[in-house]
């Protein structure tokens, strides 16, 4: 069987393009997450001061707060799993 020399080197320069553009379209992704979650902490934040001085003025607006839809805490599944036994 004849030994191919250039060969092996072109398919690992394939590979690190791949990896580079794999890396590269990550990062990117990465970028727009953290956009994507600056643009929405802004909004919350605003949301929140606009609720405090709504308060604070003695606003009759009916705002109601949203529930938590995050995971709950250790201390709250236990408990809750405790009721259910």
């Amino acid at each position: 069987m004849p030994i191919v020399v250039g060969r092996r080197s072109s398919v690992r320069g394939h590979d690190d393009v791949l990896r580079k553009e794999k890396h590269a379209d990550l990062r990117q992704h990465c970028a727009d997450l953290e956009e994507r979650l600056r643009v929405y902490a802004i909004a919350i934040n605003l949301l929140a001061l606009e609720n405090a001085a709504a308060i604070d003025h003695g606003s009759r607006a009916p705002v109601i707060p949203m529930p938590w839809l995050g995971r709950p805490s250790s201390t709250a599944a236990d408990s809750a799993s405790a009721n259910t036994r």
